[in-house]
């Protein structure tokens, strides 16, 4: 009885304990950026790349953009090519977190990268860092940054969206950050955009694109970037659809 006593008792322990257990995949987003930041810049590539893989895209996409710019694409690579990672290098890990975050992880920090993943963050980093990662990858591995870019969304895809979704999106975005974001676009999309607007707020555009003369290409990619933003949420909200190439052009 004593012993049957013991038993049950150490089972009550055990769901106890993964009943208040979070995963490592929860707890990793309650991190503060910074914090996270400062750790991974002393961390090995792989490591970096397991965590970054494991949070939300905006959250790692943040991250990685505040990393030196070799680290940034030498991260994007791992997470791309990234395998089931063995139970021993997530133990490893989370020892190392533990020891340097006091977080009480929970084991499950498996998540698997590839293509998927890295296409997310960089769907959410800024511009500048887009570039760099994509261009170094571009040198090291041109067939893999095919496969990444294929299931990323970019600014110059607008054009190939129906009429209803570019309207949709236009009424969400004010006309100095439209006029920001075509500055340095294609005269295609530029075109695209004044087909889906009254012939007088197309002419205003026009005229505030004009007035705007030089502008710092910061600028330039945060407005595409907000852009962007809205249209992802209003695709999330079912409203509209994206498509990235002409192949997957809706018929309206």
């Amino acid at each position: 009885e004593k012993a049957w006593g013991k038993k049950k008792a150490e089972d009550i322990i055990k769901k106890v304990e993964a009943a208040t257990e979070v995963s490592a995949f929860y707890l990793l987003q309650t991190v503060d950026d910074k914090q996270l930041l400062n750790f991974l810049q002393n961390e090995h590539p792989q490591t970096a790349a397991l965590i970054l893989a494991n949070l939300k895209p905006k959250q790692a996409a943040a991250i990685i953009s505040e990393l030196p710019e070799d680290y940034q694409y030498e991260i994007a690579y791992r997470i791309a090519t990234m395998e089931r990672t063995s139970p021993e290098l997530i133990e490893d890990i989370e020892k190392v977190l533990r020891d340097q975050l006091g977080t009480v992880f929970g084991g499950n920090l498996s998540k698997t990268g590839g293509v998927e993943t890295v296409a997310e963050i960089l769907n959410s980093v800024n511009r500048t860092a887009e570039k760099n990662i994509l261009t170094h990858l571009r040198e090291r591995d041109p067939a893999l940054v095919d496969e990444i870019t294929e299931l990323m969304f970019m600014f110059e895809d607008l054009v190939h969206l129906p009429a209803n979704a570019i309207q949709r999106i236009l009424k969400e975005v004010d006309s100095k950050t439209l006029a920001l974001a075509l500055k340095a676009t294609s005269n295609e999309l530029k075109e695209k955009i004044y087909q889906n607007m009254s012939e007088r707020a197309s002419n205003m555009l026009k005229e505030e694109l004009d007035y705007l003369g030089p502008v710092r290409i910061k600028d330039v990619e945060q407005a595409q970037k907000e852009i962007l933003e809205t249209a992802r949420r209003l695709e999330e909200q079912g409203e509209i659809m994206l498509v990235r190439s002409e192949d997957e052009q809706l018929i309206e």
